[in-house]
């Protein structure tokens, strides 16, 4: 005999998750049900923020963020304090490992105008605290070339705009989803002093900076453009561990059900971090691994092709 359904006992901490069809190009996939930890522990999919333990029930703890384009002020407390193992990789063989223990601090507050003829304008100051120590890994028996620890306590000012130009299309970076592409002209500039007559290992120019763009004409193409730049200097402009990515998206819709994209990203790192005599190599997680003289490295990727969507739009 068989039954429609049944009665069973709650789990402390989970919640049951009933079982669904979801679709796909090739149709539809049968999910069985499942427990699922309460929504306060399980976590949040491409979430904005992400804590990993419950500071908001520390007395004291606060934390504001700029939510919305409108918003006039915000306000924040963090702080990290993490270990964990680097490996440095030559051909997909590891050649080095070191830990890394790594502690930060940061304090900040913002505010802004809120949104006014479609821009946005935001001001941020705060004081961070971020330093690295780096030692031996007990369980490595092969050469270690050990980098050089740092610290840094530095005020910094931040500038933000944001232009509110926002686009909806469907099957493009998702299948059968409305998403929203952002159009506007964003940039981001922050600017610190870190002195070592105030705690810091070295005196330094640290920075970060982001700008974007996006085009549409008319939702049949779009193009999209960012480019981010970070490092620090240090002995009147030396540049250190810097970094520059800059990416081209572009999308061309050749029917209802067609598109054609591409995309190209160029990333280029400087690093400074090692010694003169050390070779220093990076893992990439998607084209295999690169090798990092001591200077640095540049690496380039182009990606394009063409999608057929089947379905309807799922708003």
């Amino acid at each position: 005999m068989a039954w429609p359904g049944y009665y069973t006992g709650a789990r402390t901490g989970q919640v049951w998750q009933p079982a669904s069809y979801d679709w796909s190009p090739n149709g539809y996939i049968y999910s069985s049900g499942y427990w699922d930890y309460d929504p306060f522990n399980r976590g949040l999919l491409f979430a904005p923020v992400w804590f990993d333990r419950p500071l908001w029930q520390t007395a004291g703890w606060y934390y504001r963020p700029f939510y919305a384009l409108d918003t006039r002020w915000a306000g924040g407390l963090s702080g990290q304090d993490d270990l964990q193992t680097d490996s440095l990789y030559d051909r997909g063989q590891i050649t080095d490992q070191f830990q890394d223990q790594h502690e930060s601090v940061q304090v900040y507050g913002g505010w802004s105008n809120g949104l006014h003829n479609g821009w946005v304008r935001r001001w941020s100051t705060g004081v961070t605290y971020d330093e690295h120590r780096f030692s031996p890994v007990s369980t490595w028996t092969g050469v270690t070339e050990i980098p050089e620890d740092r610290r840094f306590l530095y005020p910094w000012v931040q500038f933000d705009l944001l232009q509110d130009d926002y686009l909806k299309l469907i099957n493009h970076d998702q299948i059968a989803r409305t998403e929203d592409f952002y159009l506007g002209t964003t940039a981001s500039v922050r600017v610190g002093w870190a002195d070592s007559a105030a705690g810091s290992s070295h005196s330094a120019l640290l920075f970060q900076s982001f700008a974007g763009r996006g085009f549409c004409d008319g939702g049949t193409s779009t193009l999209l453009l960012a480019s981010d730049f970070s490092g620090r200097l240090e002995n009147g402009g030396d540049l250190h561990n810097g970094v520059l990515d800059a990416s081209v998206r572009y999308y061309v819709e050749q029917g209802r059900n067609w598109l054609f994209f591409t995309t190209l990203q160029v990333f280029e790192l400087k690093m400074n971090q090692f010694g003169p005599a050390q070779t220093a190599t990076q893992k990439d997680g998607k084209d295999g691994t690169v090798s990092l003289a001591p200077q640095g490295f540049r690496r380039g990727r182009v990606h394009q092709g063409t999608t057929f969507f089947g379905g309807e739009p799922i708003a």
